[in-house]
């Protein structure tokens, strides 16, 4: 009998992998090199890493006198949180449920590890919004590849190599929109074929893997009427500035807004030279005006004007244009519903997937690693004798951080 339980243990533990592999997008192209910090089969929630970012560029020396620079990295943590979900039959349930192996996957496990599924990749893509880089016209939808071409130039000018690992997670909006217009663009007549089929994109132009996933964010703009200006100048490393000229006690900003400033453009990481656009930076905090017509706008990244992290050429001068999604003064998009897709590197973000340890009281406990994405899972098997139940508890600990955010840009529309 112990045996037998055990055996249902083992395979309800691999069939809930099954289902969860096949339910997850956006993790499937992420950076997975950071779970061996961990330790193996002895984390839980709550502990962190500091993950070790490089430093983007140092200054080139001319001439034979030697220039030494200081060595500085930067650290990015990662948080594991523990997940899961629950399920109880009666016994003579679970023998009939077992009897059909793909049945018991379909009805009653895919239901419910897609919703686990689905939160592990709405954690990554939830850190979208923190992403200044941003192409697009939000609220109007991208009809043709136009906007990923954009985003694709400006991973180029962020200097993030092209090693043929770039991805494109499209809002299904978004693919449904550009799919008819594009489907016969530069492909072979078998992959035409599949996209009419399949009514999804595949690689396309740049050899960009294109996913559509459910989990691909939306979010509402907030609102910038007046001319806001630059109130003052700005210290180098700073995250906040301070706007005035708003319309009084009517503007708003929402995180994930993008601004720009007059006169502040992006350098690019290696070089230090100006790309010739205006640095993006993404608002972090909901601000409200409350009546006032002066706000304190936290964004990101920081405004770095030397070393090897420079991100801009200049700083904000005081009374400089600020630009509310490319548009000054704009009423353009008072709250407007954008829906986003993002175009991306690996390293842009990590996700670290770990082993939870086994409960030394737990009788029947299965930990099983999923062979194509590296997941581990945890399931504990235990009985109630005063309702005839099988209880199964499925756990999963995972924890996600954006590494390096100018490697990934957002197509909003």
């Amino acid at each position: 009998m112990a045996t037998n339980t055990f055996n249902n243990a083992v395979k309800i533990a691999k069939y809930a992998m099954d289902c969860l592999e096949n339910n997850l997008t956006f993790t499937k192209f992420v950076n997975r090199k950071y779970e061996s910090m961990f330790m193996d089969g002895g984390a839980k929630g709550g502990d962190t890493v500091n993950v070790r970012i490089p430093a983007k560029g140092y200054a080139v020396r001319h001439g034979s006198a030697a220039s030494p620079q200081g060595y500085t990295d930067s650290y990015v943590p990662i948080t594991l949180t523990q997940h899961g979900a629950d399920m109880q039959f009666t016994t003579a349930q679970l023998e009939l449920n077992l009897e059909d192996g793909e049945a018991f996957k379909q009805n009653v496990l895919n239901p419910l590890i897609a919703p686990v599924a689905n939160y592990i990749d709405q954690q990554g893509m939830a850190l979208a919004a923190g992403i200044a880089n941003s192409v697009g016209t939000p609220g109007t939808l991208p009809t043709t590849l136009s906007p990923f071409l954009d985003a694709g130039a400006t991973l180029d000018e962020c200097a993030v190599p092209r090693d043929g690992q770039w991805a494109a997670i499209m809002h299904p909006r978004h693919q449904a929109s550009i799919l008819s217009s594009t489907s016969t663009y530069y492909n072979p007549q078998s992959d035409i074929a599949a996209q009419y089929r399949d009514g999804v994109l595949g690689k396309l132009i740049g050899g960009f893997k294109f996913s559509p996933d459910q989990n691909a964010p939306s979010m509402t703009t907030g609102n910038a009427p007046g001319t806001p200006l630059m109130n003052g100048s700005t210290a180098d490393g700073a995250s906040t500035i301070n706007v005035d000229g708003w319309t009084s006690g009517q503007a708003t900003l929402n995180v994930g807004d993008v601004l720009t400033i007059a006169g502040v453009y992006a350098a690019n990481p290696v070089s230090k030279l100006s790309t010739g656009a205006l640095k993006q930076f993404t608002v972090t905090a909901d601000v409200d005006a409350a009546g006032g017509s002066t706000l304190t706008v936290s964004i990101f990244p920081a405004l770095q004007l030397a070393g090897p992290n420079q991100n801009v050429t200049a700083l904000p001068q005081a009374d400089a244009l600020m630009y509310f999604w490319g548009v000054s003064g704009a009423t353009t998009y008072n709250s407007t519903s954008t829906r986003e897709s993002l175009l991306f590197h690996p390293d842009a973000f990590g996700l670290a997937c770990v082993d939870l340890p086994k409960p030394a009281s737990a009788t029947y406990c299965v930990r099983v690693r999923s062979p194509k994405l590296n997941i581990p899972i945890r399931l504990i098997q235990f009985y109630n004798g005063s309702t005839d139940q099988e209880l199964y508890r499925l756990d999963v600990l995972f924890g996600w951080a954006t590494l390096r955010d100018q490697f990934a840009c957002r197509v909003v529309g």
